[in-house]
């Protein structure tokens, strides 16, 4: 369920992921499971395809552990849509935070924008920060709803 956020803080609240082992196991299940059914096909298409997955899986644990020079080290969410990001390489850009956000106990997903045509996210797992910068958030998100917002979902 998407959410959207609507009000504006004193406090600005510093994100600063880590990398998450449950996400890895995720991933890592996922890509394990595919590879059986790879392996089902003609021998030159399985091996291409296997050689992709595996390049998928290592893409995907630089991203998500933290490492791509690209990667996000941090953001700073300062106002109702304001953000800092600092990339791992040390860059720093203005972003803005798109109204939509997913909010689970287990999950949040945030979307940022970082250019004109550039909308990205960011995915958090409860063991990607400490508990009480997660907490924080979510009560920054689950506070910041529109009544309009909570009606549509149900709440």
């Amino acid at each position: 369920m998407l959410r959207r956020s609507s009000r504006t803080y004193a406090t600005p609240l510093r994100l600063e992921p880590v990398g998450s082992r449950t996400l890895w196991r995720l991933e890592l299940l996922l890509h394990a499971v595919t590879l059986p059914v790879v392996l089902t096909l003609p021998l030159p298409a399985a091996a291409a395809l296997a050689a992709l997955l595996c390049c998928s899986l290592a893409r995907s644990w630089r991203r998500r552990a933290m490492r791509a020079p690209g990667a996000l080290r941090s953001l700073t969410w300062q106002d109702a849509t304001t953000c800092r990001v600092v990339l791992r390489n040390g860059r720093t850009l203005a972003a803005t935070l798109e109204p939509r956000v997913f909010v689970r106990p287990w999950l949040v997903i945030l979307y940022y924008r970082t250019g004109r045509w550039r909308v990205q996210s960011l995915l958090l797992l409860p063991d990607m920060l400490d508990a009480v910068t997660w907490r924080r958030l979510r009560v920054r998100l689950n506070t910041g709803l529109n009544p309009q917002d909570e009606a549509v979902a149900g709440r």
